[in-house]
């Protein structure tokens, strides 16, 4: 396993190249580029998880600004929202930023919120898993009860591990 770096297209040619045996990449970028006959497989859920807010679109408007803020509040879609701030509190109350080793999935079902969360050693040797639910216009409390566990599970010692905190 070794990092890799560039857009889709030069991480696609480095498979190409034979560079690299595999890459992996978001399917929805692949389909966004009309390549999805270039997609191998989808990776289950059950065994990866994406990376903290991976997928949801954000729209920033100054915070003084009402008539924008009137123009794009239709826009905002709660469950995505509720879960987005699950997982991002998650990630922060691990100390956690874009480099460290955390997986977070939110989902919303009947006014709950159900957060995975994963944390890997540096090595990718070792993964902690752990899933915490609670009421969905509760967001932050979940992601803060779902980190604690992971933190009494060892997280800690992983996230150090890979240099981010």
């Amino acid at each position: 396993m070794q990092g890799i770096r560039g857009n889709i297209d030069t991480r696609l040619r480095k498979v190409s190249n034979g560079e690299v045996d595999a890459v992996i990449v978001a399917a929805a970028a692949m389909i966004r580029l009309g390549w999805e006959d270039r997609i191998t497989e989808y990776l289950p859920l059950d065994l990866f998880l994406p990376a903290v807010g991976q997928g949801a679109l954000g729209i920033e408007i100054r915070a003084d600004d009402r008539e924008m803020l009137t123009l794009v509040q239709p826009l905002n879609h709660e469950p995505t929202w509720q879960s987005v701030v699950a997982e991002r509190t998650f990630l922060h109350a691990l100390g956690g930023g874009c480099r460290a080793p955390i997986a977070a999935l939110g989902t919303i079902s009947g006014g709950a919120l159900m957060l995975q969360g994963m944390v890997i050693s540096a090595s990718g040797s070792r993964i902690l898993r752990a899933t915490e639910g609670g009421s969905a216009i509760a967001p932050q409390q979940v992601g803060t009860r779902l980190a604690q566990r992971m933190l009494e599970m060892g997280a800690s010692q992983f996230i150090m591990e890979a240099g981010v905190q």
